[in-house]
C-alpha cells in the first residue's frame, strides 16, 4: 500500500466503496485476478449483497479524475474489470512492481551507503591499503556503469522520453500478457522468467499494441484455436506467438484479415 492512496480519487469514494476494493487487493493473486463472486464479496467485506453490486460496479466505471489514466489511457481510470470467474485488479500488478523496484533500489542504497564505490574506495586507499569508508547517510557518487546497474522500471518512469523508448518497462510486460490471458482465456497460466524474457525481448522491437495484435491474430486463427474440423489440438501459446519477428508479423496480418477470409495455408507460409 502506497501512502500516494489517500491523495487518490479512490479516496474521495464512499468508505463501504473503498473497503470493497481493498478486500479485492487482499484476495487477489499475484496478477491482481480474484475468484469470486459478488456474494462471496459481500460475505468477506460484511456488506449487504445490494450494496456489494453497486460498489463494484462504481469501481468498474470511467474514472476521469484518476492519475492512472496518465499510465494507460485505454482504461479510462477503471480500477476493475470483469473476468470470468471473478475480477481483476486492472492496476494492481504495475503497483506490485513499483514496490519490489522501490525495495530493490533501497537496498542497493544502504549496500552503497555501508560498502561505499568501489572507485571511491581506490581513490581513498592509503598506503598501507586501508579504505575510508562512507559516512553513514551519504550516497556515493557512482560510475557510469555502477548508475546502469541502479536503473529500475521506477526510474524509468521519471526518465526523458529518449530513455524510456530504449527500456521495457515491467507495465508494458504486464499489459501483453493480461491481453495474451484474456483474449486465449489463459487465466490459469503463469508469467514464469521464460516468458517475461520472450515478451522483453518482443517489446524491444513490437510496441505494445503490435503485440495485441498478434495476440488478436491467434485468437482468431481456426488452425491455432483448434477449431477447425478434425484438428482439436490448439497451438496458441504464446512461445509460439512471439517467437520471433516472422511469427509475430504473420500473427498480426491475422488480425487484419477480414472475417471468413482462408487461413489454411498459413504454417506453410510460416515455416
Amino acid at each position: 500500500m502506497f501512502t500516494s492512496v489517500v491523495r487518490s480519487s479512490l479516496w474521495s469514494l464512499s468508505g463501504d466503496c473503498i473497503k470493497v476494493f481493498l478486500t479485492l487487493c487482499a484476495e487477489s493473486d499475484p496478477e491482481g485476478y480474484v475468484s469470486a463472486s459478488a456474494d462471496g464479496i459481500r460475505r468477506l467485506a460484511d456488506l449487504s449483497l445490494e450494496d456489494t453490486r453497486a460498489h463494484l460496479a462504481r469501481l468498474e466505471a470511467p474514472d476521469p479524475e484518476s492519475k492512472d489514466r496518465t499510465r494507460d489511457a485505454t482504461v479510462d481510470g477503471k480500477r476493475i474489470e470483469r473476468v470470468p470467474n471473478g475480477w481483476r485488479i486492472i492496476n494492481l500488478q504495475w503497483y506490485r512492481a513499483l514496490a519490489r523496484k522501490e525495495a530493490e533500489l533501497a537496498k542497493k542504497r544502504k549496500w552503497w551507503n555501508e560498502k561505499g564505490s568501489p572507485a571511491a574506495k581506490r581513490e581513498l586507499s592509503n598506503d598501507n591499503g586501508l579504505t575510508e569508508p562512507t559516512r553513514p547517510g551519504t550516497r556515493p557518487t557512482y560510475t557510469e556503469t555502477e548508475t546502469k546497474d541502479l536503473d529500475t522500471d521506477v526510474e524509468l518512469e521519471r526518465s526523458p522520453p529518449a530513455a524510456k523508448a530504449a527500456r521495457v518497462s515491467a507495465l508494458d510486460v504486464a499489459r501483453v500478457w493480461d491481453h495474451y490471458r484474456g483474449a486465449l482465456n489463459k487465466h490459469r497460466s503463469k508469467l514464469d522468467p521464460k516468458r517475461e524474457r520472450l515478451i522483453r525481448t518482443a517489446l524491444k522491437s513490437y510496441t505494445v499494441e503490435e503485440l495485441y495484435e498478434a495476440i488478436n491474430g491467434c485468437a482468431k486463427s481456426d488452425f491455432h484455436m483448434g477449431r477447425l474440423p478434425g484438428k482439436p489440438s490448439k497451438f496458441a501459446g504464446i512461445d509460439l506467438i512471439l517467437r520471433d519477428g516472422a511469427h509475430i508479423d504473420q500473427f498480426r496480418e491475422f488480425a487484419a484479415m477480414p472475417a471468413g477470409a482462408s487461413q489454411d495455408n498459413w504454417w506453410a507460409r510460416a515455416q
